[in-house]
């Protein structure tokens, strides 16, 4: 399955030194049915992705009530985090703040500690946990075109792909941009 053939295949350059203190948003839990329903709905097993890439729920609370929480990891440690609402509303996003993480999310790659030799790169990590291990999210910008954006080259230990992917998550269409 994905979770046994996605442990262990990492070759991650050194981790930068930590900048600030990472704080989760308050209510993150398990994920509910609510949470499920809104995964499956796109294609995805909610426990599959739940165990692999660490997403969790947030229910009722006062800031970000009814979203799925997305741990941003480094070399096995959370650094930062972003959600996804599962419902309307004005804003479907939310990243941390930068007093609430450890490394600024757009500084990296999410879903790096998956890839092996060759990566295919996305905007946000839905489409890259829709794609799966392999796939990683720049967090909504493109490396290429901000220089000195990423804190390290996290492409050079990786063959290029050369197409950054808007997947439209429970349609299965991805286009290149």
């Amino acid at each position: 399955d994905a979770i046994t053939a996605a442990k262990g295949v990492a070759r991650l350059p050194a981790a930068p030194r930590p900048l600030g203190k990472l704080k989760p948003p308050e209510g993150v839990g398990p994920l509910l049915g609510a949470h499920k329903r809104y995964l499956t709905g796109r294609g995805l097993d909610p426990d599959e992705v739940a165990a692999l890439w660490g997403l969790q729920g947030i229910g009722i609370a006062p800031r970000l009530g009814w979203s799925i929480y997305v741990p941003i990891t480094l070399h096995g440690q959370t650094v930062s985090w972003t959600t996804r609402a599962i419902g309307a509303g004005p804003k479907r996003y939310h990243g941390a703040a930068p007093g609430e993480e450890a490394l600024p999310a757009k500084s990296l790659l999410y879903g790096e500690q998956f890839v092996r030799h060759a990566v295919v790169v996305c905007e946000g990590p839905l489409d890259a946990i829709a794609i799966g291990p392999g796939a990683v999210a720049t967090m909504g910008i493109f490396p290429h075109s901000y220089p000195g954006q990423l804190r390290y080259d996290p492409f050079k230990d990786f063959a290029p792909v050369a197409h950054l992917c808007n997947l439209h998550i429970g349609m299965g269409v991805a286009q290149s941009a």
